[in-house]
């Protein structure tokens, strides 16, 4: 019998995705912060932040998480490939200091780009796409998972 568990990686950052030079594929390595979770159920989890790419709710012990927990990191990830920037923490975003658009730091990146960006990175889980795949098709991209 195949369950099939969902998993909030909590640690989605530039560091943590390895790029194959002959495929240009990404990959997301070190699950070490990894738990599973049930979409949009409060649950305790330990406190695990990377400022920057964490999301508001990852600086709570006790808060409803989903796949938009992921969506905000890759989010931010993507962000800082495109600017060579650290995106500013959401805590400072959640005091009232704006995120810097991307295509402040980079005026190449595309309309389409930046907006799924900003998007993905909104302060509020509910304002974000609430999957990856919804998220994903801001980029006009689809999800692809190779085991």
């Amino acid at each position: 019998m195949l369950i099939n568990k969902v998993f909030l990686h909590r640690d989605v950052k530039p560091p943590n995705i390895l790029f194959c030079e002959n495929t240009k594929k990404g990959i997301l390595i070190d699950f070490g912060l990894a738990r599973e979770f049930v979409q949009d159920q409060s649950k305790i989890h330990t406190i695990a932040t990377y400022h920057g790419y964490a999301p508001i709710e990852q600086y709570k012990q006790q808060y409803k998480r989903g796949s938009y927990t992921n969506v905000y990191a890759l989010a931010a990830t993507l962000y800082y490939f495109f600017t060579e920037e650290t995106p500013i923490s959401s805590i400072y975003v959640n005091e009232g200091f704006p995120l810097d658009i991307p295509q402040h730091h980079n005026p190449k990146i595309s309309n389409r780009t930046n907006n799924a960006i900003f998007t993905g990175m909104e302060l509020l889980p509910d304002n974000r796409p609430q999957s990856m795949e919804e998220w994903l098709r801001l980029l006009d991209l689809k999800l692809v998972i190779e085991t």
